[in-house]
């Protein structure tokens, strides 16, 4: 299991050269940009995966344990379940760097918990893209 997760991120943190951002929402109040890769939309048997880049221009603040992290770009790789509407984050790293320019300074490739995507939220908006693209 461990090969498996060190190949996704391997994967996963090499692909920025290849990504090709397409923006879809920019949120003016926090100054924050959202986009996907369309080229890296990959479908399974019920679930299609997808990267996303949240980009920042004023940095984020996040605890990790007792110390605090700065960050400008959260870089993402998500499945979506079309038909039930679910999501869940497969991988995610963290540059100080805008863009996802740079080496990560945090990366977790443990998938979280499938979750309900609330509508009219920026998780909306993937899950559209992931499930009209594809079909």
């Amino acid at each position: 299991m461990h090969k498996f997760i060190y190949i996704v991120l391997f994967l996963f943190l090499s692909s920025h050269a290849f990504a090709e951002w397409t923006l879809i929402f920019s949120n003016d109040e926090t100054n924050a940009k959202y986009y996907v890769d369309l080229s890296s939309l990959n479908k399974r048997k019920e679930t299609i995966r997808m990267m996303t880049l949240e980009d920042y221009i004023a940095p984020e603040i996040a605890k990790k344990g007792q110390k605090k992290i700065s960050y400008n770009s959260v870089k993402t790789l998500s499945e979506f379940n079309c038909s039930l509407q679910m999501m869940r984050v497969l991988s995610y790293s963290v540059y100080k760097n805008q863009m996802a320019f740079g080496e990560p300074i945090l990366s977790k490739g443990i998938p979280f918990e499938w979750s309900k995507v609330n509508h009219n939220t920026v998780n909306d908006a993937y899950l559209n893209i992931a499930c009209n693209e594809i079909n």
